[in-house]
């Protein structure tokens, strides 16, 4: 589990630090590439809402240059979750992911995105799975936004990390 994790993370890692050397200016050291999340979960999986009721969570996102699917935006994205019950329960996603924009309402930009990688879970059993994520989001300003979140994996021990969340995020 520790080695599948600390080759996820570097893998993820040297994605960043590849994109960045690429930018346009040595001296910019803004984030304007970061977004960070908060929110909560709600298991959808019935195995996994047997034990946990709700999961709380932290992501960052990393916006990347260059889009890997024309007419959309690229980002690699991170998400740490813990449960609420006496149990050890920990996810991490590391997925990449495309977003594209489908359009405003009342005058906000609305978007739709789907993602693809892994997910460790350590809930009892500690597994690396293959992991998808999807879900709609909302510019409520300039830098905030809000994030209805969707994710899916395949089984780890008798119980799928299946989730649905809501997250308010800032882009940097």
């Amino acid at each position: 589990m520790k080695a599948s994790m600390i080759a996820l993370l570097g893998v993820f890692a040297l994605g960043t630090v590849a994109n960045a050397q690429y930018a346009s200016s040595l001296s910019d050291t803004s984030l304007s590439d970061i977004s960070l999340r908060v929110g909560a979960s709600l298991p959808i999986d019935s195995k996994l809402n047997d034990r946990f009721n709700t999961f709380a969570g932290i992501g960052i996102d990393y916006h990347l240059k260059t889009s890997l699917v024309s007419g959309s935006a690229s980002f690699l994205s991170a998400d740490w979750t813990t449960g609420d019950s006496k149990f050890k329960s920990n996810a991490i996603a590391l997925m990449i992911n495309q977003r594209w924009a489908l359009g405003g309402m009342q005058n906000k930009a609305t978007y739709g995105y789907l993602g693809l990688g892994a997910v460790i879970v350590d809930a009892g059993v500690s597994k690396t799975v293959v992991g998808i994520r999807g879900g709609v989001g909302i510019e409520m300003s300039k830098n905030v936004f809000g994030e209805l979140t969707a994710v899916f994996s395949d089984k780890v021990g008798n119980a799928r990390y299946n989730v649905l969340g809501a997250y308010i995020g800032y882009r940097f």
